[in-house]
């Protein structure tokens, strides 16, 4: 600021100066400008008598040059002037612009001193904007550092959280798999079911609910086949199985069916058992339910077998032998699963 009003003060001071010299044109010469004269005796004119006088006094024969005539004189004036006051316009015309450039000059100082200001106050203005950043940068790092450790926080807590979900789950099946109804199925034995001469007795099976709640039976089947050949890898159930129709089996019940024995071809066993040199059956099948904490089908499986080879012929036994079955452990894996 102090520098611009010190430009200021210099141009207005040579402005000053530039005016003061313009001064007044100059006015007619007080003595006439004689003409150069080839002689070294010329004298000026308008002097007096007596220097005529000594004049005359001059040897004869001397060159004297002829006196200035006064209308040349005032031609000679006049033409200085008018050359002066040339001069003085011109410069009074360099005065004004000069001026006029002072003026600009002042005026562009101004609008500088102006825009200087208003650059200042957006410099500020600016730098106040540049604090607002960074103080908005630092909040903004202390937020994301605070949600970085809550979110660290927050693993930590669903870590726990999954930890106790997933034991809260395992407790929660566990009480579901102890509370839950379990069926088993096997053969059973039967007042009547003997070997002795005479028609084959039915087979017969049970289903009984081992669990602790109770159970909705949906289907079951069983098959009973003369002989020990060897099983297929799955089961081979007849089309039409016995339909119970969700029946309700509580705790500790039982459920008894029965059905005929079967050839190896799978036909109705109808001959009499005196005609067999001896007795090996086959038993098995399954029972389809649901329990009271889903609605997915369970099943049970089972396979048995019975062999019996008399010592004599069944016909001439006079004893009589009971059909009890065995768990048949040879079985492959599809004729026991249960889930």
């Amino acid at each position: 600021m102090l520098r611009n009003f010190a430009i200021l003060g210099v141009l207005i001071a040579s402005v000053g100066i530039a005016f003061a010299g313009q001064g007044t044109p100059l006015g007619p010469p007080k003595h006439g400008i004689a003409k150069e004269s080839k002689g070294a005796g010329a004298q000026e004119p308008g002097q007096s008598d007596g220097n005529k006088n000594s004049a005359s006094n001059i040897a004869p024969g001397t060159n004297q040059p002829p006196a200035p005539s006064t209308n040349a004189d005032k031609e000679q004036r006049d033409e200085d002037i008018a050359v002066q006051r040339k001069i003085a316009n011109l410069t009074g015309w360099l005065v004004g612009v000069g001026a006029l450039q002072a003026i600009a000059l002042i005026g562009t100082l101004i609008v500088v001193n102006k825009q200087a200001d208003l650059m200042r106050e957006h410099a500020e203005h600016l730098k106040t904007l540049g604090d607002a950043a960074k103080g908005n940068t630092d909040a903004a790092r202390e937020t994301l550092a605070a949600i970085k450790r809550q979110g660290l926080s927050m693993k930590r807590q669903t870590t726990h959280l999954r930890a106790s979900a997933e034991a809260s789950l395992k407790q929660a099946n566990h009480m579901a798999t102890s509370e839950r109804a379990w069926l088993v199925i096997s053969s059973v034995y039967k007042s009547g079911s003997v070997i002795q001469p005479g028609f084959a007795p039915l087979y017969w099976w049970q289903v009984k609910n081992v669990g602790s709640t109770p159970a909705r039976l949906i289907d079951t089947q069983a098959r009973c086949k003369l002989g020990m050949a060897e099983l297929p890898e799955t089961p081979q159930y007849s089309r039409n199985p016995i339909e119970l129709h969700e029946r309700i089996l509580g705790p500790g019940d039982t459920l008894d069916l029965w059905t005929l024995w079967e050839n190896e071809d799978g036909t109705i066993f109808r001959n009499r058992l005196e005609k067999l040199e001896s007795v090996d059956l086959r038993a098995y099948g399954y029972i389809r339910y649901k329990t009271t904490f889903s609605e997915e089908d369970c099943e049970a499986r089972f396979c048995d077998y019975f062999n019996h080879v008399p010592k004599e012929s069944i016909a001439t036994d006079k004893n009589s032998w009971a059909i009890e079955f065995r768990p048949d452990l040879t079985a492959p894996a599809a004729y026991t699963k249960s889930n």
